[in-house]
């Protein structure tokens, strides 16, 4: 079993040293008190390599579910996790056709938030240059025209005003959309590949 739970840890090198040490510590007890074999442990857990997996898989989704509005630890942290995700669904047969249908689903989402995070900044940069032209063009008319020049620019400060407001209102539900997209990655780790078959180190 030491060599079972050695090769376990040598698997789990993204996760911090800590925590790592404490995940092999609680089940290296958990399996010298249930008395399990180590055919037992493999026929339950996988292979090393499978279970440390399942581990990180675990490890990263509860981490990442510890924020209160959005998942934590940056988009290097969330591609790592759809990537070992992905690992564990094609290491299994019967998975790889889930595994094609999440890539173009994860894909598509990516791919639809880029566009709306580019387009929101075009948006935004379009509607502030617009306001700011406006403004100048209202100050530029005033001395001609009172009603004309405050129109342009009350026009202009509305236009900036809005951008202002909503470009903030926007990013947020990119991230909401983010967030939802995370939730649903976490929830197939679960489901079909550590399917919570093994006890939590509560780490």
């Amino acid at each position: 079993m030491n060599e079972y739970l050695n090769e376990v840890m040598d698997n789990l090198h993204e996760i911090p040293e800590d925590d790592r040490f404490d995940l092999i510590q609680y089940y290296e007890e958990y399996f010298l008190d249930s008395g399990k074999s180590l055919d037992q442990i493999v026929e339950e857990y996988g292979t090393p390599k499978q279970f440390a997996l399942k581990l990180k898989i675990s490890y990263f989704s509860e981490e990442s579910g510890e924020a209160a509005d959005y998942p934590a630890g940056g988009p290097k942290r969330q591609m790592r996790l759809i990537w070992m995700i992905l690992l564990g669904l094609f290491a299994s047969p019967v998975l790889i056709p889930l595994a094609l249908g999440f890539i173009l689903v994860i894909g598509g989402i990516l791919g639809a938030l880029a566009a709306i995070i580019i387009g929101i900044y075009v948006i935004c940069i379009t509607v502030l240059g617009i306001g700011l032209v406006m403004i100048l063009a209202g100050i530029s008319v005033l001395g001609q025209s009172v009603t004309s020049g405050l129109f342009f620019a009350g026009t202009g400060l509305f236009a900036t005003g809005a951008a202002v407001f909503f470009a903030p209102l926007l990013l947020k539900g990119t991230k909401w959309m983010f967030y939802v997209m995370m939730n649903f990655v976490k929830w197939v780790g679960r489901r079909f590949i550590t399917k919570r078959q093994f006890h939590s180190a509560n780490i």
